[in-house]
Protein backbone atom coordinates (compact mmCIF):
# COMPACT_ATOMS: atom_id res chain seq x y z
CA UNK A 1 0.00 0.00 0.00
CA UNK A 2 1.50 3.40 -1.44
CA UNK A 3 1.04 6.28 1.07
CA UNK A 4 -1.02 9.17 0.19
CA UNK A 5 -4.91 10.07 -0.10
CA UNK A 6 -7.52 7.81 -1.78
CA UNK A 7 -10.83 8.89 -2.18
CA UNK A 8 -14.23 8.74 -4.30
CA UNK A 9 -16.40 11.38 -4.79
CA UNK A 10 -19.79 12.24 -6.94
CA UNK A 11 -19.86 15.55 -8.86
CA UNK A 12 -22.94 14.64 -10.22
CA UNK A 13 -24.89 13.54 -7.22
CA UNK A 14 -25.06 9.84 -8.68
CA UNK A 15 -24.14 6.82 -6.11
CA UNK A 16 -20.66 6.31 -5.93
CA UNK A 17 -19.57 3.43 -8.41
CA UNK A 18 -19.24 0.42 -6.38
CA UNK A 19 -16.65 -0.99 -8.92
CA UNK A 20 -14.82 1.99 -8.44
CA UNK A 21 -14.70 1.99 -4.73
CA UNK A 22 -13.33 -1.71 -4.60
CA UNK A 23 -10.87 -0.80 -7.02
CA UNK A 24 -9.67 2.32 -4.77
CA UNK A 25 -9.70 0.57 -1.54
CA UNK A 26 -9.52 -3.12 -1.78
CA UNK A 27 -5.98 -3.75 -0.10
CA UNK A 28 -6.81 -1.18 3.01
CA UNK A 29 -8.00 -3.65 6.35
CA UNK A 30 -10.91 -1.28 6.93
CA UNK A 31 -13.13 -0.06 4.13
CA UNK A 32 -14.39 3.61 4.25
CA UNK A 33 -18.31 4.18 4.20
CA UNK A 34 -19.01 4.81 0.77
CA UNK A 35 -22.79 4.44 0.99
CA UNK A 36 -23.12 8.93 0.52
CA UNK A 37 -21.63 10.95 -2.12
CA UNK A 38 -17.80 10.66 -0.62
CA UNK A 39 -15.51 8.29 0.39
CA UNK A 40 -11.77 8.79 1.70
CA UNK A 41 -8.80 7.37 3.48
CA UNK A 42 -5.30 8.28 4.24
CA UNK A 43 -2.72 6.07 4.19
CA UNK A 44 0.39 6.82 6.26
CA UNK A 45 2.17 4.64 8.72
CA UNK A 46 3.30 7.67 10.94
CA UNK A 47 0.28 8.01 13.75
CA UNK A 48 -0.11 11.50 13.35
CA UNK A 49 0.58 12.12 9.53
CA UNK A 50 -3.27 11.73 8.56
CA UNK A 51 -5.93 13.83 10.18
CA UNK A 52 -9.47 14.75 9.25
CA UNK A 53 -12.32 17.20 9.99
CA UNK A 54 -15.87 16.80 9.08
CA UNK A 55 -18.18 19.68 9.33
CA UNK A 56 -21.38 19.32 8.45
CA UNK A 57 -21.27 18.55 4.51
CA UNK A 58 -17.54 19.15 4.52
CA UNK A 59 -14.97 17.14 4.90
CA UNK A 60 -10.77 18.01 5.10
CA UNK A 61 -8.75 15.60 4.87
CA UNK A 62 -4.63 16.41 5.68
CA UNK A 63 -1.73 14.11 4.89
CA UNK A 64 1.54 15.30 6.04
CA UNK A 65 2.94 17.97 8.65
CA UNK A 66 2.41 21.39 8.97
CA UNK A 67 6.01 23.59 10.01
CA UNK A 68 5.03 25.74 12.69
CA UNK A 69 1.18 24.31 13.58
CA UNK A 70 0.88 26.25 17.30
CA UNK A 71 2.00 29.54 15.63
CA UNK A 72 -0.47 28.78 12.99
CA UNK A 73 -3.36 27.93 15.06
CA UNK A 74 -2.91 31.13 17.01
CA UNK A 75 -2.67 33.12 13.48
CA UNK A 76 -5.87 31.84 12.38
CA UNK A 77 -8.02 31.82 15.66
CA UNK A 78 -8.05 28.53 15.96
CA UNK A 79 -8.12 26.16 19.47
CA UNK A 80 -4.97 25.04 21.13
CA UNK A 81 -5.75 21.35 20.00
CA UNK A 82 -6.94 22.17 16.15
CA UNK A 83 -6.35 19.47 14.15
CA UNK A 84 -3.45 19.79 11.18
CA UNK A 85 -6.64 19.20 9.38
CA UNK A 86 -8.62 22.18 10.82
CA UNK A 87 -5.69 24.04 10.54
CA UNK A 88 -5.11 23.69 6.88
CA UNK A 89 -9.15 23.84 5.58
CA UNK A 90 -8.81 27.37 7.90
CA UNK A 91 -5.63 28.69 5.94
CA UNK A 92 -7.07 27.43 2.52
CA UNK A 93 -10.40 29.56 3.56
CA UNK A 94 -7.96 32.33 4.49
CA UNK A 95 -5.21 32.17 1.62
CA UNK A 96 -6.98 29.97 -1.27
CA UNK A 97 -3.68 28.91 -3.15
CA UNK A 98 -1.80 30.95 -1.17
CA UNK A 99 -2.00 28.52 1.67
CA UNK A 100 0.80 26.05 0.07
CA UNK A 101 3.37 28.68 0.63
CA UNK A 102 1.96 29.92 4.27
CA UNK A 103 1.51 26.91 5.83
CA UNK A 104 5.47 25.59 5.01
CA UNK A 105 5.83 21.92 5.84
CA UNK A 106 5.19 18.91 3.06
CA UNK A 107 1.32 17.62 2.78
CA UNK A 108 -1.56 17.22 0.82
CA UNK A 109 -4.68 18.35 1.16
CA UNK A 110 -7.87 17.63 0.28
CA UNK A 111 -11.61 19.68 0.69
CA UNK A 112 -15.18 17.66 0.16
CA UNK A 113 -18.29 20.10 0.08
CA UNK A 114 -21.35 17.81 -0.22
CA UNK A 115 -23.37 20.79 -0.52
CA UNK A 116 -21.87 22.44 -3.55
CA UNK A 117 -20.32 19.23 -4.97
CA UNK A 118 -16.64 20.80 -4.76
CA UNK A 119 -13.41 18.86 -4.44
CA UNK A 120 -10.54 20.98 -3.57
CA UNK A 121 -6.94 19.96 -3.60
CA UNK A 122 -3.79 21.54 -2.41
CA UNK A 123 -0.31 20.58 -2.22
CA UNK A 124 2.58 22.21 -0.30
CA UNK A 125 5.50 24.00 -2.02
CA UNK A 126 7.29 20.56 -1.91
CA UNK A 127 5.85 17.19 -2.80
CA UNK A 128 5.56 14.51 -0.01
CA UNK A 129 2.91 12.27 -1.60
CA UNK A 130 2.19 11.49 -5.05
CA UNK A 131 -1.49 12.72 -5.69
CA UNK A 132 -3.01 11.55 -8.61
CA UNK A 133 -6.85 11.95 -10.02
CA UNK A 134 -9.21 10.82 -12.39
CA UNK A 135 -12.63 12.16 -13.60
CA UNK A 136 -15.14 9.93 -15.73
CA UNK A 137 -19.38 9.30 -15.53
CA UNK A 138 -18.96 12.33 -13.08
CA UNK A 139 -16.75 11.24 -10.51
CA UNK A 140 -13.48 12.01 -9.25
CA UNK A 141 -11.24 9.27 -7.90
CA UNK A 142 -8.24 10.16 -6.14
CA UNK A 143 -5.12 7.68 -5.32
CA UNK A 144 -1.11 8.02 -4.84
CA UNK A 145 -1.14 5.47 -7.02
CA UNK A 146 -1.31 5.74 -10.78
CA UNK A 147 -1.82 1.90 -11.69
CA UNK A 148 -4.73 2.12 -9.67
CA UNK A 149 -6.80 5.01 -11.55
CA UNK A 150 -5.15 3.65 -14.83
CA UNK A 151 -8.16 0.42 -14.16
CA UNK A 152 -11.32 2.24 -13.76
CA UNK A 153 -13.85 2.07 -15.71
CA UNK A 154 -14.22 5.37 -18.12
CA UNK A 155 -10.41 5.99 -17.93
CA UNK A 156 -8.95 5.68 -20.87
CA UNK A 157 -5.73 3.97 -19.47
CA UNK A 158 -3.59 3.87 -22.49
CA UNK A 159 -0.05 4.79 -22.64
CA UNK A 160 -0.35 8.70 -23.76
CA UNK A 161 3.04 8.66 -26.37
CA UNK A 162 3.85 12.35 -25.94
CA UNK A 163 4.06 12.26 -22.07
CA UNK A 164 5.50 8.85 -21.39
CA UNK A 165 8.56 10.49 -23.59
CA UNK A 166 8.95 13.41 -21.36
CA UNK A 167 9.02 11.63 -18.39
CA UNK A 168 12.21 10.27 -19.73
CA UNK A 169 13.54 13.35 -20.74
CA UNK A 170 15.62 15.84 -19.19
CA UNK A 171 14.21 18.37 -16.27
CA UNK A 172 12.50 20.99 -18.64
CA UNK A 173 11.35 18.53 -20.77
CA UNK A 174 10.28 16.55 -17.96
CA UNK A 175 8.37 18.93 -15.91
CA UNK A 176 6.55 20.61 -19.34
CA UNK A 177 4.05 18.13 -18.57
CA UNK A 178 2.57 19.93 -16.02
CA UNK A 179 -0.43 18.18 -14.18
CA UNK A 180 -0.82 15.26 -17.30
CA UNK A 181 1.14 11.72 -16.63
CA UNK A 182 1.44 9.24 -19.10
CA UNK A 183 -1.72 7.56 -18.54
CA UNK A 184 -4.55 8.76 -20.31
CA UNK A 185 -7.27 10.46 -18.77
CA UNK A 186 -5.43 10.51 -15.45
CA UNK A 187 -3.71 13.85 -14.09
CA UNK A 188 -0.95 14.66 -11.04
CA UNK A 189 -1.65 17.25 -8.50
CA UNK A 190 2.14 19.49 -8.75
CA UNK A 191 3.95 20.97 -5.86
CA UNK A 192 2.62 24.44 -5.35
CA UNK A 193 -1.09 23.85 -6.70
CA UNK A 194 -4.29 23.72 -6.40
CA UNK A 195 -7.09 21.82 -8.57
CA UNK A 196 -11.00 22.37 -7.80
CA UNK A 197 -13.14 20.15 -9.14
CA UNK A 198 -17.38 20.62 -9.97
CA UNK A 199 -19.57 18.75 -12.36
CA UNK A 200 -19.15 21.49 -14.87
CA UNK A 201 -15.02 21.08 -15.34
CA UNK A 202 -11.89 21.44 -13.32
CA UNK A 203 -9.99 24.85 -12.85
CA UNK A 204 -5.66 24.23 -11.82
CA UNK A 205 -3.80 27.36 -10.21
CA UNK A 206 -0.10 27.41 -9.32
CA UNK A 207 2.07 29.65 -7.27
CA UNK A 208 3.56 32.04 -9.02
CA UNK A 209 7.77 31.79 -8.52
CA UNK A 210 9.04 34.37 -5.76
CA UNK A 211 10.60 37.66 -6.81
CA UNK A 212 14.16 37.95 -5.85
CA UNK A 213 14.52 40.59 -3.24
CA UNK A 214 16.68 42.92 -3.07
CA UNK A 215 20.10 42.83 -1.05
CA UNK A 216 20.18 43.03 2.94
CA UNK A 217 21.95 44.95 4.82
CA UNK A 218 23.88 42.58 7.00
CA UNK A 219 27.13 41.39 8.18
CA UNK A 220 28.23 37.87 7.24
CA UNK A 221 28.49 36.57 10.36
CA UNK A 222 24.87 37.97 11.15
CA UNK A 223 23.82 36.00 8.13
CA UNK A 224 25.86 32.51 9.20
CA UNK A 225 24.25 33.18 12.25
CA UNK A 226 20.34 33.25 10.89
CA UNK A 227 21.31 30.05 8.71
CA UNK A 228 22.23 28.44 11.46
CA UNK A 229 19.17 28.89 13.36
CA UNK A 230 16.96 28.11 10.69
CA UNK A 231 18.98 24.92 9.82
CA UNK A 232 18.35 23.71 13.25
CA UNK A 233 15.16 24.64 13.19
CA UNK A 234 14.48 22.69 10.38
CA UNK A 235 16.31 19.61 11.63
CA UNK A 236 14.66 19.65 14.44
CA UNK A 237 11.13 19.43 13.19
CA UNK A 238 11.99 16.67 11.32
CA UNK A 239 13.41 14.70 14.89
CA UNK A 240 10.45 16.06 16.90
CA UNK A 241 8.82 12.33 17.39
CA UNK A 242 12.02 11.58 18.74
CA UNK A 243 12.08 8.18 16.80
CA UNK A 244 15.47 6.91 15.56
CA UNK A 245 17.03 8.66 12.38
CA UNK A 246 19.80 7.02 9.75
CA UNK A 247 21.76 10.18 7.74
CA UNK A 248 23.45 9.86 4.47
CA UNK A 249 27.09 10.84 5.47
CA UNK A 250 29.91 10.76 2.68
CA UNK A 251 32.45 13.09 4.81
CA UNK A 252 31.50 16.28 2.54
CA UNK A 253 30.58 19.71 3.16
CA UNK A 254 26.47 19.17 3.14
CA UNK A 255 25.90 15.30 4.57
CA UNK A 256 28.50 17.05 7.24
CA UNK A 257 26.46 19.88 8.09
CA UNK A 258 23.17 17.89 8.35
CA UNK A 259 24.90 15.74 10.54
CA UNK A 260 26.46 18.17 13.47
CA UNK A 261 23.17 19.28 13.50
CA UNK A 262 21.08 16.20 14.02
CA UNK A 263 23.45 15.70 16.92
CA UNK A 264 22.66 19.02 18.50
CA UNK A 265 19.15 18.72 17.59
CA UNK A 266 18.21 15.42 18.44
CA UNK A 267 15.89 14.42 22.03
CA UNK A 268 17.64 12.81 24.89
CA UNK A 269 17.29 8.98 23.88
CA UNK A 270 17.35 9.63 19.89
CA UNK A 271 19.53 7.09 18.26
CA UNK A 272 21.20 8.86 15.50
CA UNK A 273 23.13 6.20 12.40
CA UNK A 274 25.73 7.46 9.21
CA UNK A 275 24.94 5.21 6.40
CA UNK A 276 27.90 5.48 3.96
CA UNK A 277 28.67 4.28 0.71
CA UNK A 278 31.48 1.62 0.77
CA UNK A 279 33.97 -0.39 -1.69
CA UNK A 280 33.48 -4.18 -0.90
CA UNK A 281 35.74 -5.32 2.38
CA UNK A 282 39.02 -6.19 1.12
CA UNK A 283 39.07 -4.35 -2.25
CA UNK A 284 41.30 -2.32 -3.33
CA UNK A 285 38.37 0.27 -4.35
CA UNK A 286 38.61 3.72 -2.75
CA UNK A 287 35.51 4.93 -1.12
CA UNK A 288 34.59 7.63 1.16
CA UNK A 289 34.11 5.82 4.70
CA UNK A 290 37.28 7.40 5.76
CA UNK A 291 36.04 10.76 5.30
CA UNK A 292 32.60 9.69 6.67
CA UNK A 293 34.39 7.88 9.75
CA UNK A 294 36.08 11.09 11.05
CA UNK A 295 32.54 12.88 11.15
CA UNK A 296 30.89 10.14 12.86
CA UNK A 297 33.64 9.48 15.55
CA UNK A 298 33.65 13.40 16.28
CA UNK A 299 30.00 13.20 17.21
CA UNK A 300 29.88 10.04 19.04
CA UNK A 301 27.50 8.18 16.40
CA UNK A 302 27.88 4.98 14.69
CA UNK A 303 29.12 4.95 10.99
CA UNK A 304 27.56 1.84 8.80
CA UNK A 305 29.54 0.95 5.74
CA UNK A 306 26.76 0.24 3.68
CA UNK A 307 27.44 -1.94 0.64
CA UNK A 308 24.63 -3.04 -2.36
CA UNK A 309 24.50 -6.99 -2.05
CA UNK A 310 25.64 -9.61 -4.31
CA UNK A 311 22.28 -9.87 -5.98
CA UNK A 312 22.16 -5.96 -7.15
CA UNK A 313 21.58 -5.36 -10.14
CA UNK A 314 22.40 -1.74 -11.90
CA UNK A 315 20.38 -2.21 -15.11
CA UNK A 316 17.08 -3.23 -13.71
CA UNK A 317 15.55 -1.38 -10.73
CA UNK A 318 13.50 -3.92 -8.18
CA UNK A 319 9.39 -4.40 -8.38
CA UNK A 320 9.71 -2.69 -4.95
CA UNK A 321 11.19 0.68 -6.11
CA UNK A 322 8.66 0.42 -9.34
CA UNK A 323 5.70 0.15 -7.70
CA UNK A 324 7.13 3.20 -5.30
CA UNK A 325 7.93 5.65 -8.41
CA UNK A 326 5.43 4.19 -10.86
CA UNK A 327 7.73 5.44 -13.66
CA UNK A 328 10.80 4.72 -16.30
CA UNK A 329 13.56 4.74 -13.11
CA UNK A 330 16.25 6.75 -14.66
CA UNK A 331 18.63 7.21 -11.79
CA UNK A 332 22.24 5.79 -12.27
CA UNK A 333 21.94 5.25 -8.82
CA UNK A 334 19.08 3.06 -8.07
CA UNK A 335 20.54 0.12 -6.64
CA UNK A 336 22.38 2.22 -4.30
CA UNK A 337 19.95 4.27 -2.90
CA UNK A 338 17.50 1.13 -2.35
CA UNK A 339 20.55 -0.70 -0.41
CA UNK A 340 20.51 2.55 1.48
CA UNK A 341 16.93 2.65 2.48
CA UNK A 342 17.46 -1.02 3.41
CA UNK A 343 20.12 -0.13 6.02
CA UNK A 344 18.06 2.78 7.62
CA UNK A 345 15.06 -0.01 7.53
CA UNK A 346 17.38 -2.25 9.44
CA UNK A 347 18.56 0.84 11.77
CA UNK A 348 15.24 1.06 13.05
CA UNK A 349 15.20 4.54 11.71
CA UNK A 350 11.62 6.28 10.40
CA UNK A 351 13.32 8.99 8.50
CA UNK A 352 16.77 9.24 6.13
CA UNK A 353 18.46 12.52 5.90
CA UNK A 354 19.53 13.27 2.45
CA UNK A 355 22.03 16.16 2.04
CA UNK A 356 20.78 17.40 -1.19
CA UNK A 357 20.43 20.77 -2.92
CA UNK A 358 22.95 22.07 -0.66
CA UNK A 359 24.44 23.94 -3.54
CA UNK A 360 21.51 25.69 -3.59
CA UNK A 361 22.19 27.63 -0.80
CA UNK A 362 24.83 26.73 2.14
CA UNK A 363 27.67 25.10 -0.01
CA UNK A 364 26.52 27.26 -3.07
CA UNK A 365 30.13 27.79 -4.64
CA UNK A 366 29.81 31.49 -4.64
CA UNK A 367 29.82 34.39 -7.20
CA UNK A 368 30.62 33.93 -10.90
CA UNK A 369 28.74 30.25 -10.60
CA UNK A 370 25.41 29.80 -11.74
CA UNK A 371 24.36 26.37 -10.39
CA UNK A 372 25.49 23.00 -9.32
CA UNK A 373 27.40 22.39 -12.67
CA UNK A 374 29.99 24.76 -13.79
CA UNK A 375 29.57 25.93 -17.49
CA UNK A 376 33.06 23.79 -18.23
CA UNK A 377 31.47 20.64 -17.25
CA UNK A 378 28.21 21.34 -19.03
CA UNK A 379 30.00 21.85 -21.86
CA UNK A 380 32.48 18.99 -21.59
CA UNK A 381 29.18 16.72 -20.76
CA UNK A 382 27.81 18.20 -24.62
CA UNK A 383 31.04 17.28 -26.06
CA UNK A 384 31.51 13.85 -24.40
CA UNK A 385 27.51 13.44 -25.56
CA UNK A 386 28.79 14.42 -29.39
CA UNK A 387 31.92 12.38 -29.74
CA UNK A 388 30.02 9.57 -28.30
CA UNK A 389 27.61 9.45 -30.70
CA UNK A 390 29.94 9.67 -33.38
CA UNK A 391 30.74 5.78 -32.94
CA UNK A 392 27.36 4.42 -31.56
CA UNK A 393 24.65 5.67 -33.52
CA UNK A 394 21.85 7.16 -30.94
CA UNK A 395 18.30 8.05 -31.49
CA UNK A 396 16.97 11.08 -29.78
CA UNK A 397 18.64 14.43 -29.13
CA UNK A 398 21.41 14.17 -25.96
CA UNK A 399 20.56 16.59 -24.52
CA UNK A 400 17.14 16.59 -24.55
CA UNK A 401 16.87 12.66 -23.11
CA UNK A 402 18.28 10.60 -20.71
CA UNK A 403 17.02 7.33 -23.05
CA UNK A 404 17.71 5.69 -26.40
CA UNK A 405 14.28 6.19 -27.93
CA UNK A 406 12.48 3.90 -30.77
CA UNK A 407 14.16 5.11 -34.37
CA UNK A 408 10.26 4.10 -35.39
CA UNK A 409 8.74 6.26 -32.16
CA UNK A 410 10.50 9.45 -33.54
CA UNK A 411 10.01 8.97 -37.56
CA UNK A 412 6.35 8.41 -36.71
CA UNK A 413 5.88 11.32 -34.43
CA UNK A 414 8.55 14.15 -35.68
CA UNK A 415 7.06 16.18 -32.79
CA UNK A 416 7.21 14.15 -30.02
CA UNK A 417 8.41 15.33 -26.56
CA UNK A 418 9.60 18.64 -28.56
CA UNK A 419 12.49 19.78 -26.55
CA UNK A 420 11.85 22.77 -24.04
CA UNK A 421 14.33 25.06 -23.58
CA UNK A 422 16.01 25.71 -20.21
CA UNK A 423 15.74 29.15 -19.01
CA UNK A 424 18.97 31.62 -18.92
CA UNK A 425 20.96 30.45 -15.90
CA UNK A 426 21.80 33.34 -13.61
CA UNK A 427 25.34 33.86 -12.49
CA UNK A 428 25.66 35.50 -8.98
CA UNK A 429 27.01 39.22 -9.37
CA UNK A 430 29.08 40.10 -5.99
CA UNK A 431 27.15 43.16 -6.11
CA UNK A 432 23.61 41.79 -5.90
CA UNK A 433 21.22 39.41 -3.94
CA UNK A 434 21.97 35.97 -3.74
CA UNK A 435 18.39 35.55 -5.37
CA UNK A 436 17.59 31.48 -6.30
CA UNK A 437 19.80 29.65 -7.45
CA UNK A 438 19.26 27.52 -10.83
CA UNK A 439 17.53 24.47 -10.06
CA UNK A 440 15.45 25.38 -7.12
CA UNK A 441 12.50 24.89 -8.51
CA UNK A 442 13.26 21.15 -9.72
CA UNK A 443 13.88 20.56 -5.95
CA UNK A 444 10.41 20.55 -4.75
CA UNK A 445 9.89 17.95 -7.26
CA UNK A 446 11.01 14.47 -5.82
CA UNK A 447 8.52 13.01 -2.93
CA UNK A 448 9.78 11.79 0.39
CA UNK A 449 9.05 8.47 -0.18
CA UNK A 450 10.64 5.29 -0.54
CA UNK A 451 10.03 1.39 -0.69
CA UNK A 452 9.55 0.80 2.58
CA UNK A 453 6.19 2.93 3.62
CA UNK A 454 7.29 3.28 7.56
CA UNK A 455 10.22 5.11 6.54
CA UNK A 456 10.65 8.33 4.33
CA UNK A 457 13.65 11.03 3.48
CA UNK A 458 14.52 14.38 4.81
CA UNK A 459 15.64 16.92 2.63
CA UNK A 460 16.10 19.93 4.80
CA UNK A 461 18.27 21.75 2.02
CA UNK A 462 15.07 22.36 -0.01
CA UNK A 463 13.30 23.68 2.44
CA UNK A 464 11.53 26.98 1.30
CA UNK A 465 12.14 29.35 4.14
CA UNK A 466 15.98 28.85 3.33
CA UNK A 467 15.93 29.31 -0.14
CA UNK A 468 14.07 32.38 1.00
CA UNK A 469 16.71 33.32 3.35
CA UNK A 470 19.50 33.17 1.12
CA UNK A 471 17.77 34.95 -1.93
CA UNK A 472 17.81 38.25 0.21
CA UNK A 473 21.63 38.08 1.39
CA UNK A 474 24.63 39.80 -0.34
CA UNK A 475 26.11 36.69 -3.54
CA UNK A 476 29.33 37.52 -2.07
CA UNK A 477 28.90 36.01 1.19
CA UNK A 478 28.74 32.34 -0.85
CA UNK A 479 32.49 33.05 -1.60
CA UNK A 480 33.06 35.15 1.51
CA UNK A 481 36.77 36.44 1.37
CA UNK A 482 37.68 34.09 -1.20
CA UNK A 483 36.25 30.66 0.19
CA UNK A 484 34.57 29.07 -2.18
CA UNK A 485 31.41 27.30 -0.17
CA UNK A 486 32.25 30.25 3.06
CA UNK A 487 28.60 29.68 4.94
CA UNK A 488 28.72 26.16 5.02
CA UNK A 489 32.24 25.79 6.13
CA UNK A 490 31.85 29.08 8.63
CA UNK A 491 28.84 26.91 10.54
CA UNK A 492 31.15 24.25 10.92
CA UNK A 493 34.45 25.64 11.67
CA UNK A 494 35.54 24.43 15.24
CA UNK A 495 32.47 21.88 15.31
CA UNK A 496 34.62 19.51 13.37
CA UNK A 497 37.65 18.80 12.51
CA UNK A 498 39.06 20.94 10.42
CA UNK A 499 40.14 18.22 7.40
CA UNK A 500 36.13 17.78 6.93
CA UNK A 501 35.62 21.64 7.06
CA UNK A 502 38.11 22.80 4.72
CA UNK A 503 37.82 19.47 2.13
CA UNK A 504 37.82 20.03 -1.11
CA UNK A 505 38.04 16.20 -2.60
CA UNK A 506 35.38 14.59 -3.93
CA UNK A 507 35.24 10.91 -4.56
CA UNK A 508 32.61 8.45 -6.13
CA UNK A 509 29.28 8.27 -4.68
CA UNK A 510 29.12 4.31 -5.87
CA UNK A 511 32.67 3.25 -5.88
CA UNK A 512 32.08 -0.31 -7.46
CA UNK A 513 29.75 1.92 -10.23
CA UNK A 514 31.78 0.79 -12.98
CA UNK A 515 32.59 -2.50 -12.67
CA UNK A 516 29.00 -3.32 -11.61
CA UNK A 517 28.28 -1.86 -15.22
CA UNK A 518 30.82 -3.82 -17.04
CA UNK A 519 30.50 -7.15 -15.34
CA UNK A 520 26.16 -6.91 -15.84
CA UNK A 521 26.36 -6.38 -19.18
CA UNK A 522 25.70 -9.81 -20.29
CA UNK A 523 23.06 -10.54 -17.98
CA UNK A 524 20.99 -6.74 -18.95
CA UNK A 525 21.41 -8.05 -22.72
CA UNK A 526 19.93 -11.13 -22.34
CA UNK A 527 17.02 -9.47 -20.74
CA UNK A 528 16.08 -7.89 -23.79
CA UNK A 529 14.37 -10.78 -25.66
CA UNK A 530 11.78 -10.13 -22.55
CA UNK A 531 11.74 -6.34 -22.39
CA UNK A 532 10.54 -6.83 -26.16
CA UNK A 533 7.93 -8.85 -25.58
CA UNK A 534 6.82 -6.52 -22.83
CA UNK A 535 6.78 -3.89 -25.48
CA UNK A 536 9.69 -2.03 -24.94
CA UNK A 537 10.99 -1.78 -28.17
CA UNK A 538 8.37 -0.35 -29.48
CA UNK A 539 9.60 3.48 -27.01
CA UNK A 540 13.35 2.35 -26.92
CA UNK A 541 16.26 1.60 -29.11
CA UNK A 542 17.07 -1.95 -28.37
CA UNK A 543 19.18 -3.13 -30.77
CA UNK A 544 21.06 0.01 -29.78
CA UNK A 545 21.53 -0.88 -26.55
CA UNK A 546 22.32 -4.95 -27.22
CA UNK A 547 25.49 -3.28 -28.71
CA UNK A 548 26.03 -0.97 -26.46
CA UNK A 549 26.12 -3.41 -23.55
CA UNK A 550 27.52 -5.89 -26.17
CA UNK A 551 30.95 -3.20 -26.11
CA UNK A 552 30.37 -2.51 -22.64
CA UNK A 553 31.05 -6.43 -21.83
CA UNK A 554 34.05 -6.66 -23.98
CA UNK A 555 35.78 -3.47 -22.32
CA UNK A 556 35.22 -1.05 -24.51
CA UNK A 557 35.44 2.84 -22.98
CA UNK A 558 32.41 4.91 -22.82
CA UNK A 559 32.27 8.14 -21.06
CA UNK A 560 30.34 8.86 -17.93
CA UNK A 561 27.31 10.41 -20.34
CA UNK A 562 27.15 7.84 -22.36
CA UNK A 563 27.55 5.02 -19.43
CA UNK A 564 23.99 7.05 -17.96
CA UNK A 565 22.25 7.02 -21.12
CA UNK A 566 22.87 3.26 -21.80
CA UNK A 567 21.53 2.35 -17.66
CA UNK A 568 19.01 4.83 -18.02
CA UNK A 569 17.93 2.69 -21.11
CA UNK A 570 18.21 -0.77 -19.59
CA UNK A 571 16.15 0.77 -16.71
CA UNK A 572 13.40 1.81 -18.57
CA UNK A 573 13.22 -0.66 -20.47
CA UNK A 574 12.16 -2.95 -17.11
CA UNK A 575 9.77 -0.30 -16.58
CA UNK A 576 7.55 -2.08 -19.64
CA UNK A 577 7.57 -5.38 -18.26
CA UNK A 578 6.11 -4.53 -14.41
CA UNK A 579 3.72 -2.03 -15.99
CA UNK A 580 1.99 -4.89 -17.80
CA UNK A 581 2.70 -7.03 -14.83
CA UNK A 582 0.42 -4.53 -12.72
CA UNK A 583 -2.64 -5.05 -15.72
CA UNK A 584 -3.15 -1.63 -16.02
CA UNK A 585 -3.09 -1.89 -19.84
CA UNK A 586 -5.41 -4.51 -20.08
Amino acid sequence: MKNGLYALASLDGSPLDRRHVGVLFSSFPRQPDSAGSFAALASDPHPHAASRHDDGPCTDLFLGHVDEPREMRQRLGLAADASHAEIAGAAQDRWGLEAARELGGEWTLLRWNARTRTLVLLMSECRRDDCYFAVSNGQVAISPQLVRLAKLDGVDGDLDPDALVRTMGRYPLAESLGNRTFVRGVQRLMPGSQTTLRSDGGVTATLAAPVTPEVRTISFDEAVHEIEVLLRKIVRRRLADGRDAAFMLSGGLDSSLIAWIASEERGPRQCLSFLTSAAPEGSDIPDETGWASIVADHLGFPMVPVRPGPDVDVYAPTSRMLASRERPILSPRHYLYEALEQAAIERGASVLFDGGYGELTVTHLGHGHSGNTSWRRRLMRELGMRLAASHLDFRGSASSFHVCLAADLLRQNPGLGTREQEPPRRKLDATNSFGYATGWEKSAVPPTIMGDAAVRYAMPFRHRELLALFASLPAEFARHNGVPRAIGRAILRGRLPDTIVSRTSKMAFSPTYPLLLQTQAPTARERLRAQREAGAGEWLDLEWLDQALADLANGRPFNTPMLFRIQATANAAQFFGWWRDQGADS
